[in-house]
């Protein structure tokens, strides 16, 4: 009999090649990155209304240890009672994952090239609020750190890289 180590490629016990598990393994880790980048954008999604805001401010409010918050004032249609609209005014913004935080303090140069390029820019941005409260809950992402929303778009590519690469070993069988 013939007890020669397995190769690569080979099929090893229970009849799954080398190849394949590393394949599989490789998915795994795909599927799993890719949803827990996107796991803060689905979940906002999910449990908080939305709506589109128009940016009425943004301003650079100096700190006493020499840097500079980014604030940002904007308004949004909550929904209509009696056939009026009701708008909300809210200034709260948010990090790549969703959570409200601090306005950002940046460099006072950084600061003022973030105001005048949310000026100068589309207005338009997207709120997300509880129904129930949305003075005290609505937040936009902050644009201080990059391109809002890279995050979760990454997130989202990368799930489906790692399931379309799992539907085509899975046909392949």
């Amino acid at each position: 009999m013939n007890h020669l180590p397995p190769t690569a490629g080979s099929r090893v016990s229970g009849g799954v090649g080398v190849g394949r598990l590393l394949g599989l393994a490789i998915v795994a880790c795909l599927v799993l990155t890719g949803a827990l980048m996107a796991w803060p954008a689905a979940r906002t999604w999910l449990t908080r209304q939305h709506a589109q805001a128009v940016v009425l401010n943004a301003s650079v409010v100096p700190l006493p240890d020499g840097r500079a918050q980014v604030a940002v004032l904007y308004r949004f249609t909550v929904g209509e009672q009696d056939g009026v609209e009701v708008q909300q005014l809210a200034y709260r913004q948010a990090d790549q994952n969703y959570q409200p935080i601090p306005d950002p303090a940046l460099a006072p140069a950084e600061a003022e090239a973030v105001v005048q390029g949310i000026l100068a820019g589309d207005r338009w941005r997207t709120v997300w609020f509880l129904a129930n409260d949305p003075e005290r809950t609505a937040f936009i992402l902050e644009e201080a750190g990059g391109r809002p929303g890279r995050r979760a778009l990454t997130g989202a590519a990368l799930l489906m890289v790692g399931l379309l690469w799992w539907a085509a070993i899975r046909r392949r069988r």
